[in-house]
């Protein structure tokens, strides 16, 4: 989510410049940053002022920023420097943050929704159906054993011969998955994969994730996205952002 932009910018139709702390940016800098093609208007100065923010917290951290060099490794170097300047800030962030991730799921749980279903559970994977039927039986008489002892007990037992997978998929995404869970034809084996049977050893179809750990990835970005907008609206505190219009 985008904080909102200051009321100057949003009245600026031709490109000024802008300080920052002890930076000071302009239209070479906003070209650089953008490209050329592309013209200044509220969402693109936004984004240009958190580039600036960013820029001077880099430079009051003691980077050396050489602004006016517009040479390839002089940029490389800038943008070097604000990613660590922002990287270590935002870890620090995350370090001293005390959210948990089920009150993350919990405020997020609406955004969390997937498109489709998916299957989370264990398949078998085997090179006959006897032994994926032999495998799926061994592994639902252990009930509630965890991941680590259910497939130690495979290997013991099967050898290379059988595959435990466990899975949180749509229908699609995984070609065993979808002949194990929802009877679609099994797909051919290959010297990677040499399977000639799957089945399913338990878990269900869901609607939506049940738990912090169905969505992990996707409450990583959003955790990482909440460091981000802490660490603008603390860099918009520190520095006075003063915009210079320039007559043309």
């Amino acid at each position: 989510m985008l904080l909102p932009l200051q009321p100057c910018a949003a009245a600026a139709e031709r490109f000024p410049q802008l300080t920052v702390g002890t930076v000071t940016v302009g239209e070479e800098d906003f070209r650089e940053l953008f490209g050329t093609d592309v013209r200044p208007d509220s969402l693109s100065l936004r984004l240009f002022e958190e580039y600036a923010l960013r820029l001077a917290a880099a430079a009051e951290a003691g980077a050396s920023l050489h602004l006016s060099d517009r040479s390839a490794d002089a940029v490389i170097a800038r943008q070097m420097a604000v990613m660590s300047t922002e990287n270590h800030a935002l870890d620090s962030l995350a370090a001293a943050d005390t959210i948990t991730p089920v009150r993350m799921f919990d405020l997020f749980r609406d955004s969390l929704r997937w498109e489709a279903p998916r299957f989370k559970g264990s398949i078998v994977l085997a090179l006959d159906d006897s032994l994926a039927r032999s495998a799926t039986a061994m592994l639902r008489e252990m009930g509630r054993a965890g991941a680590t002892e259910r497939r130690a007990e495979v290997m013991r037992r099967f050898g290379k011969r059988v595959r435990l997978v466990d899975l949180l998929v749509e229908r699609g995404a995984n070609s065993w998955a979808d002949h194990a869970v929802w009877g679609d034809p099994l797909p051919s084996s290959t010297t990677l994969e040499p399977w000639k049977a799957a089945r399913k050893v338990d878990g269900r179809i869901l609607e939506q994730p049940e738990e912090p750990a169905d969505a992990a990835d996707r409450l990583t970005m959003l955790h990482r996205d909440r460091q981000q907008r802490r660490r603008l609206a603390d860099l918009r505190c520190r520095f006075k952002i003063t915009y210079h219009h320039l007559p043309r």
